[in-house]
């Protein structure tokens, strides 16, 4: 019986180049979280977080005062700051913006926006004013007819 020679193997070197890569930052994790189940506030129980989530959620966590308690329902988890990312500097090869020939022109149209404004606002008030002179013409026309209608009714009484 033949015994098989025992067989080495080595394996060829390979070189390794890495390809560069930009850092990003890991996404950090939140421990902003709604507490969970059922806990009592002023005398009552129940699951304030999902209660708050049904609808009108703004004023429920307003009015209960649910910010802390129900940070993601209430939409009050604090923001972290801002993680810049580290990159290699990169030469701009972008032509200048050309800027307006003046900031005057900008100006201008604002001002006559806010001119037409005043003019509206102005024809409106004018508008109110006249109306309410007809409404206390009303009321005054409408106390009249009252009074002519007591008199009326007093004639008919004595009658």
């Amino acid at each position: 019986a033949s015994t098989p020679a025992p067989v080495t193997s080595t394996p060829a070197p390979v070189a390794s180049t890495p390809a560069p890569v930009a850092s990003t930052p890991a996404p950090a994790t939140s421990a902003c979280a709604d507490k969970r189940g059922a806990f009592t506030i002023n005398g009552t129980s129940r699951n304030w977080c999902n209660w708050a989530g049904k609808t009108l959620t703004a004023s429920r966590c307003e009015n209960r005062d649910l910010y802390a308690i129900c940070p993601v329902t209430c939409n009050s988890c604090p923001t972290p700051a801002p993680v810049a990312p580290t990159l290699s500097p990169v030469i701009s090869t972008l032509a200048p913006v050309s800027s307006p020939t003046s900031g005057q022109a900008c100006c201008e149209n604002m001002n006559t926006r806010m001119d037409n404004m005043e003019e509206a606002i102005e024809s409106l008030d004018n508008s109110i004013k006249e109306m309410t002179v007809d409404i206390d013409q009303v009321k005054s026309q409408m106390e009249n007819v009252g009074n002519s209608v007591n008199e009326i009714l007093n004639i008919l009484q004595q009658t």
